[in-house]
């Protein structure tokens, strides 16, 4: 893209006088285009291309940034989930030893029921 600038805005762009661009100009060093009084200088305009550039560089960035979290997402879900399976096989650890103490206690219970209709069955038979 060309854009046109002033002598005195391509002086301040180049950080140059405004002498040393008329002599620049005199001597065909620039193109320039002259509209009414006010000469202009022709220069080609690189800020698309560096703005194309930077859009796709961050374009880049941001596919890789998705990865990323993707993968970290992944790994969390993961470790969760390992985690969790730890917990469910304490747990489950957990409700077998509290089974087979209701079982114990169950028997225990059984076997005190029983000796106590034996003792009653016993004192009916003897009176």
């Amino acid at each position: 893209m060309k854009i046109l600038l002033t002598i005195k805005e391509y002086a301040k762009k180049e950080g140059l006088s405004e002498i040393a661009v008329r002599k620049r100009v005199s001597s065909n060093y620039n193109e320039i285009i002259k509209i009414g009084k006010e000469t202009y200088i022709i220069e080609g305009d690189t800020i698309i291309q560096k703005l194309k550039q930077n859009v796709k560089n961050k374009n880049s960035q941001i596919r890789e940034l998705k990865l990323k979290s993707k993968i970290n997402t992944t790994s969390n879900d993961e470790r969760y989930i390992k985690e969790l399976e730890r917990q469910n096989e304490k747990l489950e650890a957990k409700i077998e030893k509290k089974n087979k103490k209701i079982d114990k206690l169950h028997d225990q219970k059984d076997t005190m029921y029983e000796k106590f209709l034996g003792t009653i069955v016993n004192q009916k038979v003897i009176e």
